[in-house]
């Protein structure tokens, strides 16, 4: 929980990484700040807009509170899908494309059939013990 938290949008006067996707926010681009004081902890984030809007969202969408926020850096792949469809610049700098995001179903294709062919192997060979 929050004891005090502040948000604004500023100049960035240093290099930063973004906390949503990692990549620098270089000097002179707007982002937005925010900070406070997190289960008695202070904390000071830096995000790009755009990112920390996608990050918003996402935890809109999977009905998230506070306390159990989803953090854009941690999106799982599960949900590429949706970040690329809704917020696609934030989904270019994380890097996930739709090839990404195919290359990813075909090895969890890949993975499940050779679990299926290990689990039909090892039952004939049970079948085969006397």
């Amino acid at each position: 929980m929050s004891d005090f938290y502040s948000e604004r949008i500023v100049k960035v006067r240093k290099p930063r990484p973004c906390e949503g996707c990692g990549v620098i926010i270089g000097k002179g681009e707007q982002a937005l700040t925010y900070s406070g004081r997190f289960d008695g902890d202070f904390g000071s984030f830096t995000h790009h807009i755009e990112c920390r809007q996608a990050e918003v969202d996402l935890n809109k969408e999977a009905g998230t509170s506070f306390d159990e926020w989803y953090p854009l850096s941690e999106i799982d792949p599960d949900d590429w899908q949706w970040l690329l469809e809704k917020h696609p610049a934030v989904a270019a700098r994380k890097n996930i494309t739709a090839e990404r995001i195919q290359e990813r179903e075909d090895e969890q294709r890949r993975m499940l059939q050779s679990s299926m062919e290990w689990a039909r192997k090892r039952d004939a060979e049970r079948r085969m013990i006397p």
